[in-house]
């Protein structure tokens, strides 16, 4: 990880702790509506996803998710840490856009390149 100043990191850390926060109310949703397996599977693909964001990018708002981020960077990441993933870059894409639409259904929050980005 490149040196950042503290005011950085520690921004991305209460990002970081606010996404954690939203996959836990997303997980409530995913429980309700749908099996046990099909939510744990979305919400470890998640949670991947948010601890890759701080620990390569220190991303501090939503705003600053690029798709290039969100879509090549994050699964190349994924896939060479582990080559069995049992789902497809599509199906993660969508596993992504879903959380997003929650965060937007939810909160009102949005980032629309990442919305426009991961069409399927």
């Amino acid at each position: 990880m490149a040196t950042y100043n503290p005011k950085q990191q520690k921004a991305a850390a209460l990002f970081h702790k606010k996404m954690v926060a939203y996959i836990d109310e997303y997980r409530e949703h995913l429980f309700f509506v749908q099996t046990d397996t099909f939510a744990t599977n979305r919400l470890v693909i998640l949670h991947e996803f948010v601890n890759y964001l701080w620990g390569y990018h220190l991303i501090t708002e939503l705003d600053q998710i690029a798709v290039r981020i969100a879509n090549s960077k994050f699964l190349a990441k994924l896939y060479s840490q582990n080559e069995e993933v049992p789902f497809s870059k599509d199906t993660i894409k969508g596993f992504l856009k879903d959380f997003f639409i929650f965060l937007y259904g939810k909160h009102g929050i949005k980032n629309d390149r990442i919305m426009k980005g991961f069409d399927r």
